[in-house]
């Protein structure tokens, strides 16, 4: 009974909507983070399921105090800024389901933006990390430090300097050939 359902067209198309909807879900509670974290930010810090269910407690994002944790939880604990990539992967996700295409694209999508993610959260971090906002985030923030106490603030300024030249290069694979050093 069960791999016949699986095996069902509407299956897909159900998960891709979902899939859709959580993204609009998150697009709308992101932005609403970005304005409104300051003074969420106190009640959905120390996260607690409790949260949601308390009564009395109120919280300015748009889409209330589940908003409010969940965006905290990308925001603040995972990669700051440039979690709102998930957008991205989960409204191509539901597309691809939606239409029937094979998720192997997807997934190599998913692998890119996860490095992004990885790596604009540390760059945020470098560049703004006196900031009260987590651009970075805890992941950014963590990197950041390990690195910075690993080779140094300038080392890690050639080292993010450094990939992304080389991002550039493999990526766009740049004419070099007329680059002359003159002595």
């Amino acid at each position: 009974q069960l791999g016949s359902s699986l095996k069902d067209e509407r299956v897909p198309k159900v998960l891709g909507v979902i899939y859709i909807l959580l993204a609009i879900y998150l697009a709308v509670s992101f932005v609403s983070y970005l304005y409104t974290w300051k003074t969420d930010q106190d009640k959905v810090l120390a996260f607690s399921w409790e949260v949601l269910f308390q009564k009395d407690l109120t919280v300015d994002n748009w889409l209330g105090r589940l908003g409010a944790l969940v965006s905290n939880a990308f925001f603040y604990w995972g990669f700051g800024l440039p979690s709102s990539a998930i957008i991205v992967l989960l409204s191509k996700l539901g597309l691809d389901l939606i239409r029937k295409r094979p998720l192997k694209e997807f997934w190599n999508m998913a692998k890119q933006v996860l490095l992004f993610m990885a790596f604009a959260s540390l760059c945020l971090e470098f560049l703004f990390r006196n900031s009260d906002f987590t651009w970075g985030g805890a992941f950014g923030q963590s990197t950041y430090i390990w690195l910075s106490n690993f080779i140094g603030q300038i080392g890690l300024f050639f080292l993010l300097l450094f990939t992304m030249l080389i991002y550039f290069v493999w990526r766009f694979n740049p004419n070099l050939d007329n680059i002359e050093f003159s002595t």
